[in-house]
C-alpha cells in the first residue's frame, strides 16, 4: 500500500500554517490516518494520529508516533514537546472534522492515482496515459523526451508560457537552437547524469521557472528524461515526492518496453522515419538529429523497401532477424506494414562488391520463400535525400511489378523479387507525365502504326528498330543479336526511317523513339 509522507500532509495543510516540532531531516511516511482518543493505549508508528491539543498526553507524545494537533497549545507544553513528532495547527477557527477530511482526501486521492498508474502498467498502456493520470496529482507541465530529443509524452491539459516546453510540444522534438542552448548551459550533460531527481534554478537562457528532472538509464545507458516545469507550483518536498512517484512508474514502463540494445535502434528508427516523412527539413536540424544516432550526413547510401504479399500471416519481427543476418552492417526496421533497410555503400569489408552480390542472392531466396518483393533506390550521397529514396523504392516495386506482369524483363528483377529504381526511372517520368495527358499521346504515332502492323502481319519490324537503336545504330551488332544478315538490317532500317519520316542520325530523334518504346511498354 502506498504510504503518504509528512511532506505531502504538510503541503495539503499549508493554508492553516502548520508548525513542525521535529527536524525536517526526519522523513516520515504513513499508511493510515487515525483519530486519537485520550488514554488510547494501542498506537502504531505506521499511522498519523489526529487530536486537539488538549487531548494530547505526554505519554502519547513519547510513544514515537506522529500527532497532528489542532488549536492552541500551552507555551510550557509546547516547549516541552519540541523534538517530538508533532505537527500543530493553532488556528482556533478550524475543526477536527475539517482537518481530518482534508488529510483523508489526500490519502484517498494519492492512492487512487498510484493505483490507476499501476493498472495502466499492468495493461501495458502507452506511457502517455501515465502523464494523463498525473495532471491533477501534480499540476505542473511535464514532458518525457528521449535522448534523440524526441517528445514521447506530455501533460496535454496543463498550459504554461514556458517557451521551451511549448516548442517541444508543438514540434514533437527540440530544435537545433534549443539543443545548442541546452548544450551551452551544460543542461545536456546534467540531463545525462541526473540519475536522481535534479532540481534546477531558473536559467535565463532557457526558462524563467525552476525545473525537476529525472533521467532514465537502461544498463547504464541514458535513454530518456522526465522534466517538470514548476510554473504553476513551486518546488517543494511534497511536489518532489509526487514527481518521484510518477518517475517510478515511467521508469517501470521504459524498462518493460525497451532494452539496452533497443535504445539506439529505437532512436535511429525515429530519426529515419522523420527524414522519410520530410518532417526535418532544416540542414542544421538534420545535422544535429543524425548525430544522436550515429549517421553521417554525407555518405553513400541506398534504401531498400520490403513489401509482403501476405501481410496478415507474416511476422515482421521474424523477418527483421532474417534480414539482419543477411545485412549485419545495416539496421532493418519496421515502417508501417513494410521493412526498411538503409545500407551504407562505404563498406569496411574487403571484396565489398562480391559481398554485396552474395547478400542479394540470399535476399532473393528469402523474398521468394516468404512471397515478398523489394524496391531498391538509387545510391544517394547525402542522408537528407532519404525521403526521395523512399519514393524511389515504392515506385520501383509498383512499376517493376507492372512490367513483370506484361512480360517485360529488366536487369535487376532476377527472380522477379528485387526491383531497382534505375531500371524504372524512365517509366516513372512517363507515368508522371500521364497524370496530365494520356499515355498514348506521348508515343510516336508512326511507331505505334508499325507495332500494330507487326501484330496484324506477324512481322517484327518494331523490335528490329528497337534493337538497332539500343545498339547505337550499329547494323553488324544488330544483325548478330537478331540472327540476320547485315545488309538485311540496313535495308529494313532505311525503309523504317522513310516510313517514320525521321533521320536516325539525329540523337534527339533516337531519344524520342526510345522513349516511345518505353511508353508502349506501359500501354
Amino acid at each position: 500500500m502506498l504510504e503518504i509522507s509528512i511532506n505531502m500532509i504538510l503541503d495539503s495543510l499549508a493554508e492553516y500554517g502548520p508548525e513542525r516540532f521535529f527536524s525536517e531531516e526526519e522523513q516520515l511516511s504513513f499508511s493510515g490516518l487515525r483519530l486519537y482518543e485520550l488514554g488510547q493505549e494501542t498506537l502504531s508508528t505506521s499511522n498519523i494520529y489526529m487530536c486537539t491539543s488538549r487531548e494530547l498526553t505526554a505519554e502519547a507524545a513519547e510513544s514515537g508516533c506522529c500527532f497532528l494537533c489542532i488549536h492552541k497549545m500551552a507555551p510550557a507544553l509546547k516547549k516541552k514537546l519540541q523534538g517530538r513528532r508533532i505537527v500543530l495547527l493553532e488556528d482556533e477557527g478550524i475543526g477536527l472534522a475539517e482537518v481530518f477530511n482534508t488529510v483523508q482526501s489526500l490519502f484517498t486521492d494519492l492512492r487512487e492515482w498510484h493505483q490507476h498508474m499501476h493498472v495502466s502498467l499492468i495493461q501495458s498502456n502507452d506511457v502517455q496515459e501515465l502523464l494523463d493520470l498525473s495532471e491533477s496529482a501534480i499540476g505542473n507541465p511535464i514532458v518525457l523526451v528521449d535522448l534523440s530529443f524526441k517528445l514521447l509524452a506530455y501533460t496535454k491539459n496543463i498550459k504554461t508560457d514556458d517557451e521551451v516546453y511549448n516548442e517541444v510540444v508543438s514540434r514533437g522534438y527540440h530544435t537545433k537552437q534549443t539543443i545548442e542552448r541546452l548544450t551551452n548551459t551544460r543542461q545536456v550533460d546534467s540531463i545525462k547524469r541526473a540519475s536522481v531527481i535534479d532540481i534546477a534554478f531558473p536559467l535565463p537562457q532557457m526558462t524563467q521557472y525552476q525545473t525537476m528532472t529525472k533521467t532514465f538509464f537502461i544498463k547504464g545507458v541514458p535513454y530518456a528524461y522526465l522534466r517538470m516545469i514548476c510554473s504553476a507550483h513551486a518546488p517543494s518536498k511534497s511536489l518532489e515526492e509526487r514527481f518521484a512517484l510518477l518517475a517510478e512508474s515511467v521508469e517501470y514502463y521504459l524498462h518493460n518496453h525497451y532494452s539496452a540494445g533497443s535504445i539506439n535502434k529505437y532512436m535511429y528508427e525515429y530519426v529515419l522515419v522523420e527524414l522519410i516523412e520530410n518532417k526535418i527539413k532544416d540542414e542544421e536540424d538534420i545535422e544535429e538529429r543524425i548525430k544522436c544516432v550515429g549517421l553521417q550526413r554525407d555518405a553513400e547510401y541506398q534504401l531498400l523497401k520490403i513489401i509482403f504479399e501476405d501481410e496478415d500471416n507474416t511476422s515482421l519481427n521474424y523477418m527483421l532477424d532474417q534480414l539482419l543476418a543477411i545485412f549485419p552492417e545495416s539496421r532493418p526496421f519496421i515502417y508501417g506494414d513494410y521493412i526498411m533497410i538503409l545500407m551504407s555503400r562505404e563498406s569496411k569489408y574487403l571484396g565489398a562488391e562480391e559481398r554485396k552480390l552474395r547478400q542479394f542472392d540470399l535476399l532473393r531466396e528469402l523474398l521468394e520463400y516468404h512471397k515478398a518483393r523489394c524496391g531498391m533506390s538509387e545510391v544517394f550521397r547525402t542522408i537528407r535525400l532519404v525521403s526521395d529514396a523512399y519514393v524511389q523504392t515504392t515506385v520501383a516495386v509498383e512499376i517493376g511489378r507492372t512490367l513483370q506482369q506484361k512480360g517485360i524483363l529488366v536487369e535487376e528483377t532476377g527472380g522477379g523479387r528485387v526491383f531497382a529504381y534505375r531500371d524504372c526511372y524512365i517509366y516513372h517520368l512517363i507515368t508522371a507525365c500521364s497524370e496530365q495527358v494520356q499515355l498514348r499521346s506521348l508515343c510516336d504515332e508512326q511507331l505505334l502504326a508499325i507495332r500494330e502492323q507487326d501484330e496484324q502481319k506477324s512481322t517484327d519490324y518494331a523490335n528490329l528498330l528497337y534493337t538497332y537503336l539500343i545498339n547505337q545504330c550499329r547494323p553488324t551488332d544488330t544483325a548478330k543479336l537478331l540472327h540476320m544478315h547485315r545488309n538485311n538490317v540496313i535495308y529494313h532500317v532505311e525503309r523504317l526511317s522513310e516510313q517514320l519520316g525521321v533521320d536516325l542520325n539525329d540523337p534527339e530523334t533516337r531519344l524520342r523513339l526510345l522513349l516511345s518504346y518505353k511508353v508502349m511498354d506501359l500501354l
